[in-house]
């Protein structure tokens, strides 16, 4: 038998622009329903598309740091804008 060849994927390369981004978290909200988890995934792939990792780091000087940052802005932001968010559709 074959093996499979696999290449590693991340959606964060082909959000490129504010375009693709805004695409990106539209198709996204369609498919979430009520999963708060999959809006946070969502949002974290956006941070990371905007280099937010870069500035936590320049901030925080550490790599934890800048993960609790992160991390927490990701609860704070779904936690508080979910409920507003989700009846946008």
């Amino acid at each position: 038998m074959a093996k499979t060849i696999t290449t590693p994927y991340d959606t964060v390369d082909y959000l490129k622009t504010e375009e693709d981004i805004a695409r990106y978290f539209a198709a996204c909200m369609e498919e979430a329903g009520d999963d708060a988890a999959y809006i946070a995934h969502v949002l974290g792939d956006i941070a990371r598309a905007r280099g937010m990792t870069q500035l936590a780091k320049a901030c925080a000087g550490s790599s934890m740091a800048s993960h609790t940052l992160s991390t927490s802005v990701l609860i704070q932001t779904s936690a508080t804008h979910w409920p507003a968010i989700h009846p946008m559709g």
